[in-house]
């Protein structure tokens, strides 16, 4: 019996032996898996948690990792955009000049014509000269600056003709820009019809046939400022 109890005493300690050591391989071996190193045979980059199947393959890998040598820091240069170029200066033409018409009417005192002769001798005292159209004219350069004509249809002012007739008045007209430069050109046509009223007597009137006054001519004489800068063909007096 004695014998018995001791065999079955020598049993039990070599199984808590074996117990005891089954646990400490499993702790040593536990405890390698959770602190792994580089240098342990046991440690694989591509095994997750000790599996058999690798997470990433090597072709996974950037080039860099699989280098034999550790990848060159590369110094990016700035890029520098070229200069924009200069937009070639816009050349503005100069706006072409504004065409004026100007429009004196002299009328001839009520109930009194001038007789035709009168009036042909008025014209060509203040250097007006017989031309196209059967009309009187300044001209310059052989181009009319303004122009003068009968108060009567058709308007024709023909010397021998007329020093058999009479006229209630004439008629004066300016186109700008013309031949001379527009003010110059302006302060002729204005002298000349103050000239021949004065020398028939009556009434020089505007286009809406109001009586001219100095404002009127101010006023004209701004508007042929608008018609533009002298022409380059200009014709100076």
């Amino acid at each position: 019996m004695d014998r018995l109890r001791w065999v079955l005493l020598g049993i039990g300690a070599v199984i808590l032996l074996g117990i005891y050591l089954w646990g400490r391989y499993r702790f040593r071996r536990r405890r390698v898996q959770r602190e792994p190193h580089l240098g342990s045979t046991e440690f694989d980059p591509l095994l997750v948690d000790g599996g058999s199947e690798p997470a990433l393959q090597l072709d996974d890998l950037p080039p860099e990792v699989l280098a034999d040598e550790a990848p060159k820091l590369v110094r990016e240069e700035p890029v520098l955009e070229p200069a924009p170029e200069e937009a070639a200066p816009v050349v503005r033409e100069p706006p072409a000049p504004r065409e004026r018409l100007f429009v004196l009417y002299l009328v001839a005192p009520r109930g009194q014509p001038y007789e035709g002769a009168a009036v042909i001798a008025a014209l060509r005292a203040a250097g007006l000269e017989f031309g196209d159209m059967r009309i009187f004219h300044r001209l310059a350069g052989g181009r009319a600056v303004f122009s003068a004509a009968n108060l009567v249809e058709p308007g024709t002012l023909v010397p021998d003709e007329l020093a058999r007739q009479r006229t209630p008045g004439l008629t004066f007209f300016m186109r700008l820009p013309g031949p001379v430069p527009p003010l110059a050109a302006f302060d002729d046509f204005a002298d000349t019809a103050r000239r021949i009223a004065a020398d028939l007597g009556g009434d020089l009137r505007d286009d809406n046939r109001a009586l001219v006054d100095e404002a009127a001519w101010e006023r004209m004489r701004a508007g042929a400022a608008e018609a533009g800068p002298e022409r380059a063909d200009c014709v100076h007096p």
